[in-house]
């Protein structure tokens, strides 16, 4: 029993074979959590400098704008370059910003204005930013077979900074003040930067191309729209991403004025929630290879949509964390699923224009989510909200089942390249 558990653990954990894939998921450690104390600080300083949670969401929409504005572009940046260099360069540049930040409130010359410019220009960073980690998912790992199981423990530890970052920011905030909290998390992204310059491997698209922009741009939009599986997997990706953003806004909401329940319930669900993250995680890293992931994403879709439902409905708090265990895991397996299969089938000479898009796609998301969160209450009340959301999770996951063969076809076909190659 000792040896199956361990060729098992051998088996989820395979990709930690390759050297550049465990350098990279060090480096992660430090940056993800970083980010996640970067976060809390930031918003506790803007509550603490304005004195009103909506201005919060002015912030969030400055630096969330940004990122949607630069991201559909850096993909063809990431085309043409080292993708190691240029993730170095924004992480890096994430840093300094991160310790800039810090020094600002350790001087007392931080002021909201400052504020906005800095959000403004993380925004911007991170519209690189993004679609350039995602790639690197593709370039840390030797074997293609590998690259799910890449990409479903990235997200596991996603998950693991989300507890551990606000964690450690809360207390560095109450026992050392926000400006060491700014510096610090801008010190933990120098584990990503020392990983990126111990790699051996040439990353893909490491030479440097030229031509014309946007004959590039227009080159990699037409490669999407005209690819029907890509088009489908990023059209549900983003129906469920924005009926998922409502429940991540309301739950403070719904808590406290339907349920009655305190921060200590609210803490609970939001554990249950990471719980069921991990376990979805952990599930896609355990899978063979990619030829099931349609599947996943129609079950992960009802499995979305039925927490949900069963969440507006719920008169019990049982059963809420069981619905928010549900939603965990619904959540983290589509968002694995869908970066899984478009990695998986995607032209390598265009994986940055697709990635980036992959990315836009998020943010764009989540932008209408917001908006659906802030209306949404007051034309379909607080459990209609939610309730509508899951129905249409549910109809998104179902209207997706006809293009399952076409996935599963695509992905053999490109798997069948690889082992040709």
């Amino acid at each position: 029993m000792t040896v199956s558990l361990m060729q098992w653990l051998r088996f989820l954990f395979r990709s930690l074979r390759h050297r550049e894939c465990r350098l990279f998921f060090i480096g992660q450690c430090g940056a993800l959590v970083g980010g996640w104390m970067q976060t809390l600080a930031m918003n506790w300083l803007v509550f603490k400098i304005a004195g009103s949670a909506s201005m919060l969401g002015f912030v969030y929409l400055v630096n969330q704008g940004a990122t949607f504005l630069v991201a559909p572009l850096a993909g063809v940046y990431l085309d043409r370059l080292d993708r190691r260099k240029v993730y170095r360069i924004t992480q890096g540049l994430t840093m300094m910003l991160n310790i800039f930040s810090g020094i600002l409130v350790f001087t007392g010359s931080m002021t909201l204005p400052h504020v906005f410019i800095i959000n403004l220009i993380m925004g911007l960073v991170s519209g690189v930013d993004m679609p350039a980690g995602q790639t690197m998912l593709s370039d840390v790992t030797g074997r293609k077979e590998d690259l799910g199981n890449v990409i479903a423990l990235n997200g596991a530890l996603i998950n693991g900074a989300k507890i551990v970052g606000p964690l450690v920011a809360g207390v560095v905030v109450d026992d050392f003040g926000l400006s060491a909290c700014f510096i610090l998390s801008g010190l933990c992204y120098v584990t990503m930067l020392i990983a990126l310059s111990l790699f051996t491997v040439k990353p893909a698209g490491a030479e440097a191309k030229r031509g014309d922009f946007l004959k590039d741009f227009r080159e990699g939009f037409r490669y999407v729209c005209t690819s029907p599986a890509i088009m489908a997997t990023l059209a549900l990706y983003f129906l469920l991403c924005v009926m998922n953003r409502p429940m991540l806004i309301l739950r403070p909401a719904f808590v406290g004025g339907v349920f009655s329940r305190g921060a200590e319930g609210y803490g609970l669900l939001m554990a249950a929630m990471g719980a069921g993250s991990l376990c979805g995680a952990l599930y896609m890293a355990a899978m063979k290879d990619s030829r099931g992931m349609g599947k996943v994403l129609v079950v992960s879709a009802c499995l979305l949509g039925l927490g949900q439902i069963g969440f507006s409905l719920a008169a019990a708090a049982v059963v809420m964390f069981f619905c928010e265990l549900v939603i965990g895991i619904g959540m983290r397996a589509q968002m694995v699923a869908s970066n899984t299969y478009l990695q998986e089938v995607v032209d390598e000479g265009k994986r940055g224009r697709v990635m980036s898009f992959f990315s836009t796609t998020f943010v764009a998301a989540s932008l209408i989510g917001d908006v659906i969160a802030a209306e949404g209450p007051a034309l379909l009340t607080l459990k209609g909200t939610l309730m509508w959301s899951g129905v249409l999770c549910i109809a998104g996951g179902l209207l997706f089942l006809p293009w399952l063969p076409l996935l599963r076809k695509t992905t053999e076909a490109h798997m069948g390249k690889q082992k040709a190659v």
